[in-house]
């Protein structure tokens, strides 16, 4: 806040509070009321008082424009202070006994009070050129009046109405906060437009170049704006630029001098900037001498440097300056003359390639990528080993997130780089590299298609917790809260070990993140926190789903405040993923409307993700959304189906079984649970469809790399083979299961998904061994068929003995559990009779079958 409007501020509190006290509530109410119209006459405070508070007297009329609230600014004609007007009208806004809705009574008043004494014709009342209307419209459609007022500016401009424009600017920027709150873009517009109309040249220009711009034309509200040749615009943002390296010159790029001055000037860190740097880099550094050139260029790479860690501001600008700084550095630092400065400044441009936001992504990285390898031609590891290491781990990067070429092969170059590294960046000699190398090496091997999934994850939990031994919280918060989330995703994947627990140290691990990585202090690191935490809360099987899967939206919700679509645009589409997730998923509130807040986030995320562009990602979104379709219950039942057919399908194209193997497993299982519940069509042809994908996906999915997965799969073919009538097929599908399910009893998994329903282990116990008596019975196995059902029958009873609601502290009395051992052995001898009965009768239709064979040979 400037000096001049705390000031303005002050006098109008104390001309407020002299008011109060000088006079009673009823006055104070209708000056409240008053501070409505931009200028005042008795005629209309008049009517204000017999409309609004008439149990004033009628004198407070005179009292109020006589008061030094008011200034006569003409005949029988006066106006309150916009800072008056603005405490006031605050004051009514927060008043219980009037609020918001005393507003828009008083914007429908004093329309109509306008209309009265303008008489205007039918049909023109609200043509908003007059600003008498626009206070109307300031209260009741404040989005609306933004455009309408760009719109009337422009029209102004093209006229050259400098007169109407002081007019219209001098009006805008009197109006109250709180009245109407008008786009940031708009008033700095405004600003200049009144130090321009006054002929204030250089305070025009001091507004205007803080306003986002191409050449001299603004967007504003859609509205296209011009700024006047005569405001010598490049003069004030060569100056800033060059106070701005001369402070970087005297600070050697000290960030703790130089960033409190970019963020005094956050406004003029626009992509004109850019233009502005080529211009100055153009007219003065071309001419310097060599060694004058090479210590501006220094301070250019700092700058660009400075600018590209920035943490306020627009990211994605800011990445741009910094690579038009890098760029013009090159002209100085040449290869043949400066070969390590030279170097140096193409590692920086590859770092700033990997983070750029703007642009196609994967073609960022492959600049990147070319950038790091032009580096390495100086960096070798004989002449420069330690800048060579630190390339490979730039390398690596780049390599995890690439996009283009073969995914897996991707991976493992990028490992590779991680061990070259390591090789050189000892934990004895460069321990802060060696963690941060740990890191990387960690992150490739979660994402590692080669090799066996399980093993690659506990390779990256050993890589991250190695890199703990460096980072700690008390020498290097900021990388200890880095190194906790890339361990908590770490255990969200893993595989090994009890599941819920797995995702117990990831909650952990992302909340510890978030005491180091604060919304203020960290803005993007605290939203990755959250969009990670939202995805462990949405897997979490611990607690209560319901909760948990409020927790995850409540996470999301909070990382999308930071990864806004124009600055973030693909963690934006990757947390809208996420989002969809948690809403697919979720249990409070209406079913069918959270499926369709799912389908509108997975939809929103193909904004970013194209086919072209990240590959990947739209294959994945497609994925998702044709889960929610194929689970949607709105619409049509047999056009959702399709259009999840079709996303499969879609997904397909990208994941292939070679390059991503587990992702098409999972989209064949998908695809075959989605085939099996088609409508319409070749019945038999659609459950033939879904058996082929899930002996598809059963390529993948083993029982020894997937056990969760394999079984998940199996249950879904066997039911397929039994609405076959492969009855045999399905006969052994669902005794494997079950044998393969009551082994894990005891142990914890997330939810298994059968035919696209979440279900607990016991539930699914329960279902497999009903559909096995079907089966049995259809095939004849009559014995077998009352075997499952003892052994279901057994499994009930153990389930009752030990619910938690009967014994919440798991206390079960002995006389119970002897009771229990009673009953098994009562089944299992039953079991043993009735097996020997079967035996019996079988011996018996065999010896009278053969009784039957010789009397018919002696017939």
């Amino acid at each position: 806040m400037s000096e001049a409007r705390t000031t303005n501020l002050d006098i109008a509190m104390e001309r407020i509070l002299g008011f109060a006290q000088k006079f009673d509530q009823a006055h104070f109410d209708l000056a409240c009321h008053a501070a409505f119209p931009q200028t005042l006459t008795p005629d209309l405070l008049y009517q204000i008082w017999l409309r609004f508070v008439p149990q004033a007297p009628w004198t407070a009329v005179a009292r109020i424009l006589l008061s030094r609230l008011c200034r006569e600014v003409g005949y029988e004609l006066y106006e309150m202070d916009v800072a008056v007007r603005n405490l006031l009208l605050t004051e009514l806004k927060e008043d219980e006994r009037f609020g918001k809705q005393q507003l828009d009574k008083l914007a429908e008043f004093y329309t109509d009070y306008l209309k009265q004494q303008f008489a205007r014709e039918e049909g023109q009342e609200e043509d908003l050129t007059q600003p008498q209307y626009w206070i109307g419209l300031a209260s009741t459609k404040s989005k609306h009046l933004n455009r309408e007022l760009a719109k009337a500016i422009e029209s102004r401009l093209q006229q050259k109405n400098w007169k109407e424009l002081f007019r219209l600017a001098s009006f805008i920027e009197a109006v109250p906060e709180a009245l109407v709150e008008f786009e940031a873009p708009l008033i700095t517009y405004v600003r200049g437009m009144l130090s321009y109309t006054t002929g204030d040249l250089e305070g025009a220009a001091e507004e205007f170049s803080k306003l986002p711009r191409r050449e001299r034309q603004v967007e504003i509200v859609g509205v296209n704006l011009s700024i006047p040749d005569e405001v010598p615009l490049v003069e004030v943002e060569l100056a800033f630029l060059q106070r701005l390296l001369q402070i970087i010159s005297e600070s050697k790029g000290d960030a703790q001098v130089v960033y409190p001055f970019l963020a005094a000037n956050s406004e003029k860190l626009n992509l004109h900037l850019a233009e502005v740097l080529r211009l100055w880099a153009t007219n003065i550094l071309t001419k310097a001498q060599s060694d004058a050139a090479q210590l501006l260029a220094t301070d250019v790479s700092n700058f660009s440097h400075l600018i590209s860690q920035f943490p306020l501001g627009n990211k994605a600008i800011n990445i741009e300056i910094a690579i038009t700084g890098y760029e013009i550095v090159l002209t100085v630092f040449t290869r043949e003359e400066s070969p390590r400065n030279w170097a140096g400044i193409q590692a920086l441009l590859g770092n700033a390639y990997r983070d750029r936001i703007k642009g196609n992504r994967a073609e960022n990285l492959e600049q990147a990528i070319a950038y790091f390898l032009a580096a390495l031609q100086i960096f070798t590891r004989d002449h420069f080993p330690q800048d060579w290491a630190l390339m490979q781990i730039s390398l690596a990067e780049a390599y995890i997130n690439r996009i283009r070429g073969d995914k897996t092969e991707n991976l493992e170059q990028a490992i590779a780089s991680c061990l070259d590294a390591l090789q050189v960046l000892t934990l004895t000699d460069f321990p802060l590299d060696w963690a941060g190398t740990q890191i990387n090496l960690g992150i490739a091997y979660i994402n590692r298609i080669k090799g066996d999934k399980a093993e690659n994850i506990e390779y990256a939990i050993a890589a991250f917790t190695q890199a703990l031994e460096v980072r700690t919280r008390i020498d290097f918060p900021v990388e200890w809260a880095a190194t906790q989330n890339a361990l908590g995703t770490a255990y969200i994947n893993r595989i090994k070990g009890d599941k819920a627990e797995n995702i117990e140290y990831a909650i952990a691990a992302f909340t510890q993140a978030l005491e180091v990585r604060t919304r203020h202090d960290f803005p993007i690191d605290w939203a990755n926190a959250q969009n990670n935490l939202g995805n462990a809360y949405r897997d979490r099987i611990r607690g209560d789903k319901a909760e948990n899967l409020e927790m995850a939206i409540y996470s999301c919700q909070n990382a999308l405040q930071v990864y806004t679509r124009e600055a973030f645009p693909i963690n934006w589409a990757v947390t809208m993923n996420n989002l969809g997730f948690a809403y697919r998923d979720r249990i409070v509130g209406d079913h069918s409307e959270n499926l369709e807040q799912a389908i509108s986030c997975f939809d929103a995320a193909f904004q970013v993700y194209s086919l072209h562009d990240f590959p990947v990602d739209w294959a994945n979104t497609q994925n998702n959304l044709g889960i929610a379709y194929r689970d949607r219950i709105r619409g049509e039942r047999a056009d959702n189906i399709k259009r999840a057919i079709n996303c499969f399908e879609n997904a397909l194209q990208v994941y292939t079984r070679i390059s991503f193997p587990q992702q098409w497993a999972e989209n064949q299982k998908n695809l075959g649970t989605t085939y099996s519940e088609l409508i319409g069509g070749d019945r038999t042809n659609n459950i033939e469809r879904a058996i082929n994908c899930f002996q598809n996906a059963l390529q993948v999915y083993t029982s020894t790399s997937f056990p969760q997965k394999h079984l998940e799969t199996l249950f879904n073919l066997a039911i397929a083979y039994q609405d076959n009538s492969q009855l045999n097929s399905s006969y052994d599908a669902f005794a494997n299961i079950i044998d393969s399910l009551e082994s894990f009893q005891g142990s914890t998994f997330n939810r298994w998904e059968v035919k696209g329903k979440k279900q607990d282990l016991t539930e699914i116990l329960t279902q497999a061994c009903q559909s096995m008596v079907e089966v049995c019975l259809k095939l004849g196995y009559i014995d077998k068929a009352i075997e499952y059902v003892e052994r279901s029958k057994v499994r009930n009873l153990v389930k009752l003995i030990a619910n938690c609601n009967l014994h919440p502290k798991g206390n079960i009395p002995d006389s119970i559990l002897n009771e229990l051992q009673r009953l098994r052995l009562e089944i299992s001898t039953k079991q043993l009779q009735l097996e020997s009965l079967n035996k019996n009768i079988s011996t018996l239709v065999n010896i009278r079958a053969e009784d039957g064979v010789s009397n018919r040979d002696s017939y």
